[in-house]
């Protein structure tokens, strides 16, 4: 008789455990739901919780602990997306029919290799075939998503929506009132607002290399938040009014001219900005004008204003950090480095991967002391900020 080995064993031990977890998870509430039928029901909804037995407790804990951290690894898997569209658009590489690839050895990157953060740490931070450092920076864009998706799971989906202005949050919150009895109002305002402020952080990432998107691309990131905003009018919370410039507007029009004020919005805002930290219009830098014109169209053009208030604060306080800081200097060997790779570059025509980890772990001399952060990074985390606070600035500012 042949004697299971040790990956056997593993395989064995998983699947018990996944049987045991169908079983208390899905089995054991179907015939508890069935029973209770049966039995006296509490007069208040209220009253559940401090109904419920010590397994019952327990089970709703694991379904929250469970849910939250599906959540967390959905994010984590749109940041593992994101690293490829901010590594391959710029460079006008298809997204979705070249397979992900080393770019030093050309090997196929397998499967358990990709998944989110963990498949990093596997690799011991490694290619599998040839052993070359893959960049710190994949899995960090990987948790910052995930931590994104889960920041706004509970400020914006569990909580009932009480983050959200103009819109009544829902009498009952919680992971089984708004997930396991879904509403989906909810949840898609949810995803179009995690749309949103990814395309914001792929924007950022994108001009921290230095690079730039071309106008087709552009113009699909608008696309992909004013088309879903404008087929779903409930995914816009703040809209123009009906009757709006002495025009009194038809309800079919409410959503279009919201997005179409938000975009305008939001180009004037970023203009206005730019210029005033660069003091040329033809240094603007075209991924921030985008990412507000993206909050506009998503947010309305009030989010513009108390977003651009934000990033003004954020920028003017990284400044006078920056400015206190003791400036770090990179040693000459390391720029010597940089600079011989990059005239390899340009004579061999190549797109070596290597300057590009190098800038990824902080090593570009134009970047070392993020001194030269651009704002479309600070534009980011103020979407970030705005989007916790949004109903108390809405309600202070009394749109």
């Amino acid at each position: 008789m042949k004697v299971p080995d040790a990956k056997a064993w593993v395989r064995i031990a998983l699947v018990l455990l996944a049987i045991a977890f169908v079983t208390y998870m899905v089995f054991i509430p179907t015939v508890d739901a069935i029973l209770s039928s049966f039995r006296e029901k509490p007069k208040k909804i209220m009253q559940l919780q401090n109904d419920m037995t010590l397994a019952e407790q327990v089970r709703l804990r694991t379904i929250e602990g469970v849910t939250a951290f599906w959540f967390f690894a959905y994010g984590a898997a749109i940041g593992s997306f994101l690293n490829v569209v901010v590594y391959r658009m710029p460079r006008g590489e298809s997204l979705v029919l070249k397979r992900s690839r080393c770019p030093m050895c050309g090997t196929q990157i397998a499967g358990r290799d990709n998944i989110p953060i963990l498949g990093w740490l596997m690799l011991g931070g490694r290619c599998r075939a040839c052993g070359v450092a893959i960049s710190l920076r994949y899995p960090t864009i990987e948790l910052i998503v995930g931590l994104l998706f889960l920041l706004l799971y509970f400020v914006e989906l569990i909580s009932g929506g009480v983050n959200l202005p103009i819109r009544r949050p829902n009498d009952y919150a919680g992971v089984v009132w708004i997930i396991f009895y879904t509403k989906w109002d909810l949840v898609t305002i949810y995803l179009f607002h995690c749309a949103m402020l990814s395309m914001l952080l792929a924007l950022a990432l994108i001009d921290l290399d230095g690079k730039r998107l071309p106008m087709k691309s552009l113009i699909l990131f608008a696309l992909l938040l004013a088309v879903p905003a404008g087929l779903f009018p409930h995914l816009l919370l703040v809209k123009i009014p009906v009757s709006s410039f002495g025009v009194a507007l038809p309800t079919w029009a409410q959503a279009p001219a919201t997005i179409v004020v938000g975009a305008i919005a939001g180009l004037f805002g970023a203009i206005a900005i730019a210029f005033a930290f660069l003091r040329d219009f033809r240094r603007v830098e075209i991924h921030f004008v985008l990412g507000l014109m993206l909050v506009g169209i998503s947010l309305g053009w009030q989010a513009v204003l108390e977003t651009a208030v934000i990033t003004l604060i954020l920028k003017l306080g990284w400044s006078l950090v920056s400015r206190w800081s003791p400036r770090k200097e990179l040693p000459d060997a390391v720029n010597s480095e940089v600079s011989d790779l990059e005239e390899t570059k340009s004579a061999l025509e190549l797109d070596l991967e290597g300057v590009n980890l190098r800038r990824d772990m902080g090593l570009d001399p134009t970047r070392v002391c993020g001194r030269n952060l651009q704002l479309s990074m600070f534009l980011f985390n103020a979407a970030v900020i705005h989007q916790v606070i949004w109903r108390w600035w809405f309600d202070f500012l009394k749109w």
